[in-house]
C-alpha cells in the first residue's frame, strides 16, 4: 500500500511502524478511497464493490464521518477496512505539528483504525515521527 512517494532519504529515516509498501508474492490490487464517506459516492462505490465481491479500504475524513455516520457503519458492515484521513483534511505542510496531531486524534475518536493516510500525501518529518505508534 502506498501512502505517497517519499524521497529515499525520508524512507531511510522512517521507523518500522510506518509502511511505504507491503511486499507480497501474491498478485493483488488494493483499492483505497479517500475523503468519504459521502452520500453522492460512497453508496455507489459500496454497490460496485459488492457486485464484484471485492473489498477496499476507505480513508475517512472525520468531518464526513460526523455528518454521514450511517455510511461509515455500512462500510464496516460490508467488511471493508477504514483508516484515518484527519478530521478536517488539512495539509501537514501548512499546519503546526501540534494542530495536525490534534486533527488526527479528533478523527481517531470517530474512526477506530491503526491506518493513517495524510491528506495530499503531505506531512512533515516531525509529524511523521510524532504519529501515535500502533
Amino acid at each position: 500500500m502506498y501512502f505517497f512517494s517519499p524521497p529515499p532519504i525520508l524512507k531511510a529515516a522512517s521507523t518500522p511502524w510506518i509502511y511505504w509498501n507491503i511486499k507480497t508474492p501474491l498478485k493483488k490490487i488494493y483499492l483505497t478511497f479517500d475523503d468519504g464517506p459521502h452520500p453522492q459516492t460512497t453508496q455507489q462505490i459500496l454497490d460496485i464493490l459488492q457486485d464484484f465481491e471485492s473489498k477496499a479500504t476507505f480513508f475517512c475524513k472525520g468531518e464526513n464521518v460526523n455528518t454521514y455516520y450511517p455510511l461509515l457503519e455500512k462500510i464496516l458492515d460490508r467488511g471493508h477496512a477504514c483508516g484515518n484521513h484527519t478530521y478536517s483534511h488539512i495539509s501537514g505542510w501548512s499546519t503546526k505539528t501540534k494542530n495536525y496531531l490534534a486533527d488526527i486524534e479528533k478523527c481517531a475518536s470517530l474512526v477506530e483504525s491503526n491506518l493513517f493516510r495524510p491528506p495530499f500525501g503531505k506531512m512533515s518529518i516531525h509529524q511523521m515521527f510524532a504519529l501515535p505508534k500502533q
